[in-house]
């Protein structure tokens, strides 16, 4: 581009050496620089200020022109297919032979074509991370910003000025970020501008959203299942993990137990998910249980070591397992092979072990002689893997002994103690094997054993019993003794308790027979026995408890008393109830005068349902609600009157159950000064020589501070003081508080007693009659003149105290009564 403009160049030298005495002109362009999209088109003015009308000039460009206009002084050329970068045409223009050049700079522009912010993984919580956007085809790329945000906030910014080259370009923009946890969610963008005023427009391109999705797992698993399992059986296994986020139903687990995956379920609770499954193996060994939970890219792994062995029942032998007392009896008891080895082998009975084997003999046995009390006896053989392994196997039998009738206590009380009226059956069992037969009587007539009859006196006597099998036969006398208890238990305590308190029980019972003593009694609450104390007085004996619940409802009291063979039984239902503490609400408890509140009573879940709600202050009941109506409402303007109003929200039960429960709350109204009568009198008459204290004071909330002056010098309130003539006249009193003041005049008028007419009475007693006129009327007319004087000054200042006052009951606001 720069050849072509050289001989022109050279010319205008020339010319201009030429023409250098014609005088000097200036020559323009316009623009000087512009913008203009890559393949536009741009219109250049040349103009010169040469004063002759044979003034040539042109434009000298390496661009294309296509179109050309001019007139006096000026010349215009449209350029199109602007594909260079940058150019720099020159107008120039022949003046008296003088040339003179003015140059334009013209850059072409790409807007952004695209803007491409790569994908983002899963992030683990953290880890950095780079965000990557690409603005392609963008040219100039010196007047490119490019910005990164994170929903609204800028996570980062690059500009380009230094970039060299004039051609369009791809730009990359690279920014690390560290994800935290309120990241997830978040969209992020890269928005692309490319600004280039103020010779061309301005333009922005942005890039689809990416979402930021946060996860992590701050907290290892726990997995937990048996540390032994027999081959063939099955135990559970859980996997827990606790702190998933961003939700708890992300997490993925994977639980394999031998190398293989386990069947499983998750379940969550909060931010914990758990996995739950079943392990098992055909072949004994040390295998590995192993749980992998994942969230996101994030992932955390355990696993724990489980043994798998093999334990066969034992084998247990009896020699004669139905023989004769006295004869000998070998008992062996053995295992057959176990994974792992080294079976531990134990033989015992009811009582305790007989005989152990040391680790690894297969076998143990016991020799013994057959006795009446191994009749029955069980034996049993235990087989263990010992070295901590919580796996026992047994197996067992039982000796039978054959031998004649035997009769004792156990069988065969000697003694029976009846009630009588109640139903009662005839016992006597002999022992013997086989089992002996056994036949009473009383006074030689057969009595019928084991069969149900009502006790009568007559039943009291001597029973004869005999036994016999095919081995011998036993004999044994019974007495029976006929008792009775005449009255009924008495059983006291409350219908109604609240869930989780305690109320004492009584149960009583009069005529104990034959001693007072030997009552035994059973107090039981919700099936449950309950711990007592039992005293006596007399013939009656009592039971004394507590019964209580941990949970509402209707549940049985019940007592026995037993006294021998004798029992009585009483009970009664005991309803226990819960009954939450009533919540009250107020919506603004310190609040301005004239402020709406509203005032809510509500319930807690009761039981039994239908819980009464009332909302009342000292003096009523305001509102109720129907019963099961779990709340009630008020709504009030507040006033000056409500300031300290105590409201009371009682919830109770109904239905004949003494349970009330009450909360209580206290409204605080706030209001400027209010100044009446009450607190700060508008006249005070004191009496000279008298203890006196000035006082004035103002109702607010909160509390006004209160001053007062007179004749401008500021008054102490509340100040005991002797009275003299001088505190007579007007005090002004002022009072203020956050919301307000006021203000009002009080009046003190002291009297006194005047000496000067007595002193002239006394001086004129020779003249009683006139004396006494004289006096009287010049004491008269000091009362008068003093009186009148006072209220001269008082009109004085009444005008200004108007005003003021008028002043500060435009500043009134309802206020709470207060002293100062």
């Amino acid at each position: 581009m720069a050849q072509p403009l050289l001989p022109l160049l050279a010319w205008c030298a020339l010319a201009a050496l030429a023409g250098a005495a014609q005088g000097s002109f200036e020559v323009s362009v316009s623009p000087e620089a512009a913008m203009v999209e890559h393949g536009g088109s741009v219109w250049i003015n040349c103009s010169h200020t040469c004063q002759d009308p044979g003034a040539r000039g042109g434009l000298e460009t390496s661009l294309t022109k296509t179109d050309s206009k001019g007139g006096p002084g000026w010349a215009a050329f449209l350029l199109i297919g602007i594909t260079e970068w940058v150019s720099a045409p020159q107008c120039y223009f022949t003046c008296s032979g003088v040339t003179n050049v003015a140059a334009a700079n013209i850059s072409a522009y790409r807007p952004p074509e695209r803007v491409v912010l790569e994908p983002l993984p899963e992030m683990e919580l953290g880890r950095a991370y780079n965000l990557t956007c690409r603005v392609l085809n963008v040219a100039p790329v010196t007047r490119l910003t490019v910005t990164l945000r994170q929903g609204g906030r800028t996570l980062h910014t690059e500009t380009f000025q230094n970039r060299t080259g004039t051609g369009p370009d791809n730009v990359t923009v690279t920014h690390e970020i560290i994800p935290r946890r309120w990241d997830h969610g978040q969209e992020i963008t890269c928005h692309a501008a490319l600004d280039l005023r103020p010779h061309g427009p301005h333009f922005e391109n942005s890039s689809s959203a990416v979402e930021l999705k946060v996860y992590d797992l701050p907290e290892e698993p726990q997995l937990r299942t048996s540390l032994y399992i027999e081959v063939g059986t099955r135990a559970p296994a859980r996997c827990a993990v606790a702190g998933v986020f961003p939700a708890v139903g992300e997490a993925r687990f994977t639980l394999s137990f031998g190398g293989e995956s386990l069947n499983l379920t998750v379940i969550t609770s909060g931010d914990t998910a758990t996995a739950l499954g079943e392990v098992w193996s055909p072949s004994p060994g040390q295998h590995q249980l192993s749980c992998t939970v994942t969230v996101g890219p994030v992932s955390r792994s355990t696993g724990r070591s489980v043994l798998v062995y093999s334990l066969p029942v034992p084998v247990l032998e009896v020699t004669e397992s139905r023989t004769r007392v006295n004869s000998s009896v070998i008992v062996t008891c053995r295992s057959p092979e176990a994974n792992p080895q080294g079976v531990l082998l134990q033989l015992s009975d009811a009582k305790g072990v007989l005989v152990s084997s040391p680790p690894a003999q297969p076998r143990v046995q016991l020799q013994l002689t057959a006795s009446e009390e191994d009749d029955g006896r069980e034996f049993t053989c235990e087989a263990s893997l010992g070295s901590g392994i919580p796996a026992v196997k047994r197996t067992s039998a039982r000796l039978t002994v054959l031998y004649g009738p035997r009769m004792d206590d156990s069988g065969c009380p000697r003694k029976w103690i009846w009630k009588e009226g109640t139903e009662q059956s005839f016992s006597c069992l002999a022992r013997g094997n086989p089992v002996p037969v056994v036949g009473c009587t009383k006074d030689g007539v057969s009595v019928s054993i084991g069969v149900q009859r009502q006790v009568s006196r007559e039943d009291a006597g001597t029973y004869h019993c005999n036994a016999s099998n095919a081995h011998g036969s036993a004999s044994r006398d019974v007495t029976v003794q006929v008792e009775y208890l005449p009255e009924e238990p008495q059983l006291q305590t409350s219908l109604y308790i609240e869930v989780g308190t305690r109320a004492p029980a009584r149960c009583a019972v009069a005529g104990v027979f034959p001693a007072v003593g030997e009552a035994r009694f059973t107090l039981s609450f919700r099936g449950e026995s309950l711990n007592l104390t039992v005293t006596t007085s007399g013939d009656t004996a009592t039971a004394l408890g507590e019964v209580w619940s941990p949970s509402p409802g209707q549940h049985q009291l019940s007592c026995t008393v037993s006294v021998g063979p004798v029992s009585r039984s009483t009970g009664r239902s005991v309803l226990v109830y819960s009954l939450p503490e009533p919540v009250l609400e107020v919506t603004e408890s310190r609040t301005r005068v004239n402020s709406s509140v509203t005032v809510t009573c509500r319930s807690p879940e009761a039981n039994p349902q239908g819980v009464l709600l009332q909302l009342s202050d000292a003096k009523q009941v305001l509102v109720s609600s129907p019963p099961a109506q779990p709340r009630v409402q008020l709504q009030l303007t507040a006033s000056e009157e409500d300031d300290g109003r105590e409201f009371t929200c009682e919830a109770s039960l109904g239905s004949g159950i003494p349970a009330v429960k009450r909360t209580s709350a206290r409204l605080t109204v706030l209001y400027g000064p209010r100044m009446d009568d009450s607190g700060c009198p508008r006249e005070w008459i004191w009496k000279e020589g008298t203890e006196q204290s000035f006082s004035c004071l103002a109702r607010g909330n909160p509390a006004p501070a209160v001053g007062c002056t007179k004749d401008g010098v500021s008054v102490s309130i509340g100040v005991q003081r002797q009275v003299s003539r001088e505190d007579a006249g007007t005090y002004h009193c002022n009072a203020s508080n956050a919301h307000g003041s006021a203000s009002r005049d009080v009046t003190v008028q002291v009297e006194y007693f005047d000496i000067v007419p007595l002193v002239l009475g006394l001086v004129a007693a020779g003249a009683v009659g006139a004396g006494l006129a004289a006096w009287g009327y010049m004491y008269y007319r000091s009362k008068r003149i003093r009186k009148y004087r006072l209220r001269q000054q008082q009109a004085k200042q009444a005008k200004p105290a108007e005003q003021m006052s008028l002043n500060g009951a435009a500043q009134n606001t309802p206020a709470v009564e207060h002293s100062v």
